[in-house]
């Protein structure tokens, strides 16, 4: 216990920034996330009207930011392997990236909790 009490000024003076601002930025970035699904179900619904994405436009990040209605989109559910979209080349990149960030947020989000429950735990047990 000496030893935690020795460094415990090292954890609270780096490792809380450094984890606040991994976890600052992990949770700034699902806007960014619900922009690309909103971006996918619009694409879902061209190809299904037009068969093509000739006229579609993305909007950007800064076009989505901060969009409130777009948070209805993150729980987009992608299609099966062997749908018809798939034949898009746009349409495989946006949901190529859409898999990127579920795959960063279930690496990411389960390690600032088990670190930042881990730290709360220590610092009861330090300061008492």
């Amino acid at each position: 216990m000496e030893f935690l009490k020795e460094y415990w000024y090292i954890v609270e003076n780096v490792g809380v920034p450094i984890l606040a601002f991994v976890g600052g930025i992990s949770f700034f970035s699902l806007n960014f996330y619900a922009v690309e699904c909103m971006e996918l179900s619009e694409m879902k619904t061209l190809l299904k009207r037009n068969g093509n994405l000739k006229n579609y436009k993305a909007k950007g990040y800064l076009g989505g930011l901060f969009n409130p209605i777009s948070i209805f989109y993150i729980f987009t559910f992608l299609p099966n392997a062997d749908s018809p979209f798939y034949e898009n080349e746009k349409f495989n990149e946006q949901v190529r990236t859409i898999k990127s960030f579920r795959k960063y947020y279930s690496i990411v989000f389960p390690i600032v909790i088990i670190l930042t429950t881990i730290g709360i735990a220590l610092n009861e047990t330090v300061m008492k």
